[in-house]
C-alpha cells in the first residue's frame, strides 16, 4: 500500500475538526508558536511546508507569506488569509525566504530528507527553519494492515532529528523535547499570559511523564 497523496476533507474533519472554533484555533496556533520558538517573529519573507489551515504561519508578522500543502482545503484556508499556496515546493522562489516552519509535516512525506534540502535551497544565507516532529509512544496498533488516522511514516529522537538536519544541510541552534500532557488545559494562558503558560510547559517538561509530546528544533543554514 502506497502512502497517502492527499489529506481528504474526511481526513481534515477528523484530524483538525477542533480548530473549526475560531477561538480554540487561536489558542492553539498562539501556543503552537510559543512551544516552537517562533512566536512574535517578523520578516520580509515567510514560508511554511505542510500549512494546513494556515494558523501558524498566521503568527508570524511577514510582508510576503507562502503555503505549501497537498489538499485543497488547505488552499481555500490559506488564501482567505491572503498567503500564496502552492501544493509542491517547485517554483517556490530560492535564496528568498527569512523564516520556514515545517511544523508537524515532515513525519508525513516519504522522504524528509529531501524535503529539508529543498528548504535549504528556499532560505537565505540568514534564515532559520523551525522544526516540530511528533513523540510516538511505540504502541503496537490494533490494526496492521491499513493506515491509522494521523498517518505518520517516520519518528525521531531528539538525537536521530539533528542528524537528519545536519546531513540536510541545516545546523541546529537548539533542540528541546516538550512534554503535551495537559497541553489543552492552559491553551487560554498561552493567549493571555504567555510567560506563564511557558513557565507551566517548562514544569511539565521537567516532571511530568514525556511518552507523547513533540519535538522543537530551530536550525540555521549551513
Amino acid at each position: 500500500m502506497n502512502p497517502p497523496t492527499s489529506y481528504n476533507q474526511g481526513y481534515y474533519n477528523d484530524a483538525f475538526g477542533c480548530l473549526d472554533d475560531l477561538v480554540f484555533r487561536r489558542r492553539w496556533a498562539r501556543a503552537c508558536a510559543l512551544i516552537g520558538g517562533y512566536s512574535g517573529l517578523s520578516c520580509d519573507a515567510a514560508l511554511e511546508f505542510g500549512a494546513g489551515l494556515g494558523q501558524n504561519l498566521a503568527e508570524i508578522q511577514a510582508t510576503e507569506k507562502w503555503a505549501v500543502d497537498i489538499n485543497h482545503t488547505s488552499a481555500q484556508a490559506c488564501r482567505s488569509q491572503g498567503f500564496e499556496w502552492r501544493d509542491s515546493l517547485d517554483g517556490i522562489p530560492a535564496d528568498h525566504f527569512d523564516v520556514i516552519l515545517a511544523h508537524h509535516s515532515l513525519e508525513h512525506v516519504p522522504d524528509p530528507h529531501a524535503i529539508l534540502l529543498q528548504l535549504r535551497d528556499k532560505t537565505k544565507a540568514d534564515g532559520r527553519l523551525f522544526i516540530a516532529v511528533p513523540v510516538e509512544d511505540g504502541a503496537v496498533p490494533k490494526e496492521v494492515d491499513g493506515f491509522d488516522l494521523q498517518r505518520h511514516l517516520y519518528s525521531w529522537t531528539p538525537n536521530t532529528l539533528k542528524n537528519l538536519c545536519l546531513i540536510s544541510g541545516w545546523r541546529p541552534l537548539w533542540i528541546r523535547r516538550r512534554c503535551g500532557r495537559g497541553l489543552h488545559r492552559t491553551l487560554a494562558l498561552a493567549e493571555r499570559a504567555p510567560r506563564l503558560f511557558l513557565a507551566l510547559r517548562d514544569g511539565a517538561d521537567r516532571y511530568l511523564p514525556r511518552s507523547t509530546g513533540e519535538i522543537v528544533v530551530c536550525c540555521r543554514p549551513e
